[in-house]
C-alpha cells in the first residue's frame, strides 16, 4: 500500500500555547477550502504537532485542539462538510527538526494535511 504524502502549510499558526488560529493564517486556510470546493470527493486528515516543550498530555491535547480549530474553520468559515475532515493530535510525537534549538521547536508546532480520499 502507497504510504500518504503529508503536505505542511508553514502559513498556518496559533496564538502561543493556544488553539486560537491567527488571522494572517486565514489566506491559506481558504486555498484549502478552495481545493475542497474544487474537488467534492476529497477528504483530509488534519494532523496537529507540537514541540517537545512542557508536559507531553498538555502536548497531545493541544494538538488535538488545534487540528479541530482548523476544522472548525473549514466547516463554520468555509462551509466544508464534516464528514469531509478528520482531526488528529500527535504532540510532539513526531519532530521533523531537533527540539534543542527555537527554530527546531518552531518547526516542530505544526499543522499538516493528508489527503484521504
Amino acid at each position: 500500500m502507497k504510504k500518504r504524502t503529508r503536505h505542511r502549510l508553514a502559513t498556518i499558526k496559533f496564538k502561543k500555547n493556544s488553539n486560537t488560529i491567527t488571522k494572517d493564517s486565514y489566506k491559506a486556510l481558504k486555498a484549502i477550502a478552495e481545493i475542497l470546493r474544487e474537488k467534492p470527493e476529497m477528504r483530509l486528515k488534519i494532523i496537529g504537532h507540537t514541540d517537545n516543550v512542557g508536559d507531553q498530555e498538555h502536548h497531545k491535547n493541544l494538538s488535538l485542539k488545534r487540528s479541530e480549530s482548523i476544522r472548525n474553520f473549514l466547516m463554520v468559515r468555509q462551509k466544508i462538510k464534516n464528514n469531509r475532515l478528520e482531526c488528529v493530535g500527535m504532540g510532539h510525537a513526531e519532530p521533523i527538526e531537533s527540539n534543542d534549538t527555537e527554530s527546531g521547536r518552531a518547526a516542530n508546532r505544526r499543522v499538516e494535511f493528508e489527503v484521504i480520499k
